[in-house]
Order: C-alpha cells, then structure tokens, then sequence
C-alpha cells in the first residue's frame, strides 16, 4: 500500500488489474510450480481458461491451504 499511496500523493493515477481466479500458463505463472498440480486443477476441463490461456486456481484443494488463505488475504487487502 506505501507504493500505491506514493505514487498518488505524487499525482500519478494507479489502475489495478486484479485477478484472485486464474494465472498465466507461461513459465512466468504459478502452473506445475513444485512439478505437481499444486495450484491449478489436474484436469484442464476444470483448471483451464481457453479464452485467455491461463490456468484457473484450485481453491478446493486442500480446503484450508495457501491457495484459500491467498485468496482470503487478497480480499481484505484489496477491498472495492
């Protein structure tokens, strides 16, 4: 928040492109991180988004896991 509070004290505008569902399929992006389905479905019917090419998180694997405590902490940081 330091940064985003930063730039506009100095005038600058900030546009947040905020996307807590899904992730590049690039060597970029969070897919088969530790070699496994770790963060994306295993099945690509369930875990991959054609029109963009990314992979979609699996918030219910593991129930209570990093992915859903993310998802939790991206909520209350980012609230609209």
């Amino acid at each position: 928040m330091y940064l985003i509070e930063h730039l506009h004290k100095e005038g600058f505008g900030i546009i947040l492109d905020w996307v807590p569902s899904h992730f590049p399929s690039d060597g970029h992006g969070l897919a088969y991180f530790d070699g496994t389905h770790l963060f994306e479905h295993a099945d690509p019917k369930q875990g991959f988004h054609p029109d963009w090419k990314t992979y979609i998180f699996n918030y219910g694997r593991n129930g209570k896991g990093p992915r859903a405590q993310n998802k939790n902490r991206n909520k209350l940081t980012w609230p609209f």
